[in-house]
């Protein structure tokens, strides 16, 4: 609606053929977004950015659209779950397809004890990842990978491991999962 309101103030209109002159009904593009954003005078707005808000304004600024997140801006991963809970490959697997990806860090952050569903850590199975994964970091340069949990935040508000496991690790999540229907 809004590149419409631009097109019929520039004496253009557009439609699903393409971007036309009002006076001569000539075709001036539409084979592809850009031919349609360029007879507007703006640069290609994304998709991800199109929201109905101010991109137009922002787009024709000299400050221009914010830069989006491309795949070459991660740097890693903060939240995954390995096949010690409920992911599908080795946390070696998973360290090696993030190198390849050309990450610096992975975070491996089973679940916790209480969601069993989600074959959740036990403390024991957790201090033995967190050993494990001490060990795999020896055979890294450029990579690292940290140590997680995503613990469960139980019905009565406490978490499913003690602080004195969770200070061991370098991220926690606390999620919840079960009572999800209680009062505030």
């Amino acid at each position: 609606v809004l590149l419409r309101e631009r097109a019929v103030k520039l004496g253009l209109k557009i439609n699903e053929y393409g971007i036309f002159s009002v006076e001569s009904n000539e075709r001036l593009g539409g084979e592809s977004e850009e031919d349609i954003y360029r007879t507007l005078g703006l640069p290609l707005i994304p998709p991800e950015l199109r929201e109905g808000t101010d991109e137009i304004t922002a787009a024709r600024k000299k400050k221009g659209l914010p830069k989006l997140v491309t795949r070459n801006d991660i740097r890693g991963d903060l939240h995954t779950h390995s096949d010690w809970s409920d992911g599908s490959n080795t946390i070696e697997e998973m360290a090696r397809g993030a190198i390849q990806l050309g990450y610096e860090y992975l975070v491996i952050s089973e679940h916790s004890q209480s969601l069993r569903v989600a074959s959740g850590l036990s403390q024991d199975k957790l201090k033995q990842q967190i050993e494990t994964i001490a060990n795999l970091n020896d055979s890294f340069s450029n990579f690292r990978l940290l140590t997680g949990t995503e613990v469960d935040i139980k019905s009565d508000g406490s978490l499913d491991f003690p602080d004195g496991l969770l200070e061991e690790l370098d991220v926690v999540t606390a999620s919840i999962h079960v009572g999800l229907t209680q009062s505030r």
